[in-house]
Formats: C-alpha cells, sequence, structure tokens
C-alpha cells in the first residue's frame, strides 16, 4: 500500500481539523508522531479507470491536492 503525502502540520492539536477528500475522493486523514504530524491519503496503485500511478498527474488530481494543503493552511500553519 502507497499514500501520497499532502503537508506536514505542527502536532500540537487545537481545533478539530477538518474532513476532507483529496485525490481521486480518497479520505485525507492526519498521523501523529510527537511534535509533527501529515496530512495523507491512501496512494493510486492503481485507478479503475486504467490511470498509471507513475504517468504526469492530471489537472483535477492537482487541484484536489491543492485544495487540501489550502483547506489545512487556513487554519494552522503547513509545510507543502
Amino acid at each position: 500500500m502507497s499514500y501520497l503525502l499532502y503537508c506536514i502540520l505542527n502536532g500540537h492539536r487545537g481545533p478539530a481539523r477538518p474532513t476532507l477528500r483529496g485525490v481521486r475522493e480518497q479520505t485525507v486523514w492526519v498521523l501523529d508522531c510527537d511534535d509533527l504530524c501529515a496530512a495523507v491519503s491512501q496512494g493510486a496503485e492503481s485507478s479503475p479507470a486504467g490511470h498509471d500511478p507513475n504517468s504526469a498527474p492530471q489537472l483535477d488530481d492537482l487541484l484536489a491536492y491543492a485544495k487540501v494543503v489550502e483547506a489545512f493552511h487556513r487554519r494552522e500553519s503547513v509545510v507543502p
């Protein structure tokens, strides 16, 4: 299984973080590890549409990725 990393966050939780859908409608969750966290979703090992995960990303995927980073950045500092 692979994961898609959206951004690194501060590990000290403030207000509740949003529940988001990312690239290919995958649920984005936050992995906590001491002082840092990572916003991730399941990676795209394969796609029902036959999309090769090693090819250049599609515009829809890039926009979904940017929306997730932007949503976290509205609430706290992130490292994209």
